[in-house]
């Protein structure tokens, strides 16, 4: 028996809305806007909404106390290029819960990503990243996009449905997700029996 403590943090936004505007050129920020925590072990700000498409400046972003966790992230982008996405940390909370790349904050690549169109049909495809990481304070994180071509309106996600009314049909859109996990907690204690208990 034991508990595994993990968080799902979420750009998710409502069943007609695209992510967002992705301009070229620059290290954007990633909006999160929904938070799964069922043991309250992340300390999370939301950023963007759920109603609107992300502008690149309204970073969800989150704080991990001191320990040892695994992050993994994944963010979508459409028909812009090339992509690709950063973990990107600090112990000054300012330099992440503003927009923008601070100089002094620290970083972890994500994977290089493309996206050709297909004839007249663009593209969408993720960057996606991992880190076992060991904290020894309290430390705030985001997650940051680059691209290589402005993409208005759907550049950071398409959405799924362009039809009113089929809310039910396709719900709502992810557009980037991180899942979190305290490895301190991801060990089992033995019960005494079965096997483990030999």
């Amino acid at each position: 028996t034991g508990t595994t403590k993990i968080a799902i943090l979420k750009d998710e936004k409502n069943n007609q809305v695209s992510g967002g505007t992705f301009t070229a050129s620059g290290w954007r920020d990633r909006d999160l806007t929904v938070e799964e925590d069922p043991l309250n072990f992340v300390d999370f700000t939301a950023g963007g909404s759920t109603g609107a498409g992300s502008s690149g400046n309204t970073p969800g972003y989150w704080s991990l106390p001191a320990g040892t966790y695994k992050i993994e992230w994944a963010a979508h982008a459409h028909n812009v290029n090339r992509h690709k996405t950063r973990l990107v940390y600090s112990t000054t909370q300012s330099h992440i819960s503003t927009a923008g790349l601070n100089a002094s904050a620290s970083i972890v690549e994500g994977s290089n990503a493309n996206v050709l169109a297909s004839g007249s049909y663009p593209l969408g495809t993720n960057s996606i990243g991992s880190k076992i990481i060991t904290l020894t304070e309290t430390t705030w994180f985001k997650v940051m996009h680059y691209c290589s071509s402005t993409m208005p309106d759907s550049g950071f996600g398409r959405k799924q449905s362009t039809q009113p009314g089929s809310e039910s049909i396709t719900g709502t859109n992810i557009y980037a997700q991180v899942i979190i996990e305290d490895l301190s907690t991801a060990v089992k204690d033995s019960s005494g029996s079965g096997i483990s208990g030999i």
